[in-house]
C-alpha cells in the first residue's frame, strides 16, 4: 500500500510542474507581447496582420493547453479512483483474513474503525456513555423470573400430576372413554366389564352365515368351527389403559382417552382344521364344480371316468370373508358370495392308475410265534398295453373300461386254514326239514361257498 501511494504523490507532482511550466510559459507570451507593443507602437498599422496571426495561434496554444491540463487532471482523478478502489479490494481482503485467524469480536471492532461514518461513532460513543452493567442487569432480572415462574408451573403441573394418578390408581374401574367393539365399558370393573361384553357376544356367536353360489346354498355359524372371542384377554387390555406405572404417560392417555375414546376389537380364534374341511366340502359339493378324473375296480374291470370343467372355490379368500364377517357379526344374518373361478379337468393319467393298481401275486402264509396270518394277495395288471389303453382315454367316451388280468398265487389264505387253525374254537349245528327242496339247495350252495374260508380279524365277506 505504501509504494502504491509514493507512485501516486510523483504522478501528481508532475502534473504540478507541468502546469507551472506552462504557466511561465504564457507569461512570457505575455510580456514579449508588451514589450513588442511598446517598441513597435508607431508600426501598428503595419503590423496588425502579423500580431492578430500571432494572437490567434496564442489562443489555439492556451486552448490546447487548458484542454491537455483538463485531461490530465480527469487522468488523475481516474487514477485516484483506480487507487482507492485497489485500496478498498486490499481493505475487504484484510478483513477476510482478519475474520478467519481473529475472533468475531475483533473483526467487528475493525469494521467499524474502518468502515462507520461520524455519524455511526457518534451513536457508539452516545451508547458507550450509558453506565456499564446497566442492559445486562435487566436481562438478568428477566431470567431470574421467567426461571422463579417455570419452577412453579412444573411444581404446579407435578402436583396435579401426582395428586391425578394416585385417584386414578386407587380406582379399580376401566377409565371414562373405552369400549369393546362399540359397547361401552367406562367407569366398569373387570367383571362387570365381562357380563356386559358376554351378553352381546354370546348371541352374536349364534348367528348364521350364509353362502351362495347360484343355486346352491348352505350356512355357517360360528360354533361349528369352534370361533371364540378372547373376551378375557381384551378386557384385561381396556383395564390397563392408563395403568402403565409411568405417571406422566399415564396421565396423557387418560386425558386423551377421555376426549377422542378408543374402542378394542376383540382377537377372534377358531379351529383352523374344521374351517377348511367345511371350505372342501363346499368345493365338492357345488353343483357345477369342476369334476376330477376317477377310477375304480370291478371284478376283472377298470372303470376310468374323465373329468369335466367346472367351476373352483377359491379357498383362500372364502376363508378370509368369512372371518372377517365373523369379527363383525353385526347383523343377525350375514350372506356371503361364495367366490368361484373356471377350470379345467386334470387330464387323465393312465400310467399314475397302472402304478397305483399294479400288484405282484403273494402266497399266503402265517407265523406261529408270534401267531400271524398273512392273507394272499391275488396280481392285478392292465389286460392290453399301455398304447392300446391311451387310444381308448383319447375317445370322446367319458367313461372307459380297461380289461384287467387277475393273477393267483399258488397258496390262498382257504388253502392254509386247516394247518393254520388246527384247534376248533366253536361249533354250532341245527337240524331241518330235507322235505323242503328249495331250503336245502339254498344251503348246500352256501355251504360249499364258505367251506374253507378264513376270516381275518376286522374283516368281512358275503357270499354271491
Amino acid at each position: 500500500m505504501d509504494k502504491v501511494e509514493i507512485e501516486v504523490e510523483n504522478e501528481v507532482l508532475k502534473v504540478d510542474k507541468e502546469e507551472s511550466n506552462k504557466k511561465e510559459e504564457t507569461k512570457k507570451q505575455n510580456n514579449n507581447k508588451n514589450s513588442s507593443k511598446k517598441k513597435n507602437s508607431t508600426n501598428k498599422k503595419n503590423s496588425t496582420k502579423k500580431e492578430n496571426k500571432k494572437e490567434i495561434t496564442q489562443e489555439k496554444i492556451k486552448e490546447e493547453n487548458e484542454k491537455i491540463t483538463e485531461n490530465k487532471q480527469e487522468e488523475s482523478i481516474e487514477k485516484e479512483n483506480e487507487l482507492n478502489c485497489i485500496k478498498e479490494k486490499e481493505l475487504e481482503k484484510e478483513n477476510e483474513e482478519i475474520i478467519k485467524e481473529e475472533p468475531k469480536e475483533e473483526v467487528i471492532n475493525e469494521i467499524l474503525d474502518n468502515d462507520t461514518t461520524k455519524e455511526e461513532q457518534t451513536k457508539i460513543e452516545k451508547q458507550s456513555d450509558l453506565e456499564p452493567g446497566e442492559e445486562p442487569k435487566v436481562k438478568n432480572n428477566i431470567n431470574k423470573v421467567i426461571l422463579i415462574l417455570s419452577i412453579i408451573l412444573l411444581i404446579i403441573l407435578l402436583s396435579f400430576s401426582t395428586i391425578f394418578a394416585l385417584i386414578n390408581k386407587n380406582t379399580n374401574k376401566i377409565i371414562k372413554g373405552v369400549s369393546i367393539k362399540g359397547i361401552d365399558i367406562s367407569e366398569l370393573s373387570l367383571e362387570e366389564a365381562k357380563q356386559k361384553v358376554n351378553e352381546n357376544y354370546i348371541d352374536k356367536l349364534k348367528q348364521n352365515i350364509i353362502l351362495k353360489q347360484d343355486e346352491y346354498e348352505t350356512s355357517l355359524t360360528p360354533e361349528q368351527i369352534e370361533a371364540n372371542f378372547k373376551i378375557d384377554e381384551t378386557i384385561e387390555e381396556a383395564y390397563n389403559v392408563g395403568r402403565s406405572g409411568k405417571i406422566l404417560k399415564d396421565n396423557y392417555k387418560i386425558i386423551s382417552v377421555n376426549i377422542n375414546k378408543i374402542d378394542i376389537t376383540p382377537q377372534l380364534k377358531y379351529n383352523n382344521e374344521a374351517l377348511d374341511n367345511f371350505i372342501t366340502n363346499i368345493s365338492e359339493n357345488l353343483p357345477n364344480s369342476v369334476k376330477t378324473p376317477t377310477y375304480e375296480i370291478d371284478g376283472n374291470k377298470l372303470i376310468v371316468t374323465k373329468g369335466k370343467q367346472g367351476v373352483k372355490v377359491k379357498q383362500e379368500q372364502l376363508k378370509k370373508m368369512i372371518l372377517e364377517s365373523m369379527e363383525k357379526l353385526d347383523k343377525e344374518t350375514i350372506t356371503i358370495e361364495i367366490p368361484v373361478e373356471i377350470e379345467e379337468p386334470e387330464a387323465v393319467d393312465l400310467k399314475k392308475i397302472r402304478d397305483e393298481i399294479y400288484k405282484e401275486p403273494k402266497d399266503a402264509y402265517y407265523t406261529k410265534e408270534p401267531f400271524t396270518v398273512y392273507p394272499h394277495v391275488n396280481g392285478i395288471d392292465f389286460k392290453i398295453s399301455m398304447e392300446e389303453a391311451n387310444k381308448l382315454i383319447e375317445t370322446q367316451e367319458e367313461q372307459i373300461i380297461i380289461p384287467l388280468k387277475i393273477t393267483y398265487p399258488k397258496v390262498t389264505t382257504n388253502q392254509i386254514g386247516t394247518e393254520a387253525f388246527p384247534n376248533l374254537l366253536a361249533s354250532y349245528s341245527t337240524t331241518f326239514s330235507t322235505k323242503n327242496v328249495n331250503r336245502t339247495t339254498n344251503i348246500k350252495l352256501s355251504t360249499n361257498k364258505i367251506n374253507g374260508v378264513v376270516l381275518l380279524p376286522r374283516r368281512n365277506f358275503f357270499i354271491q
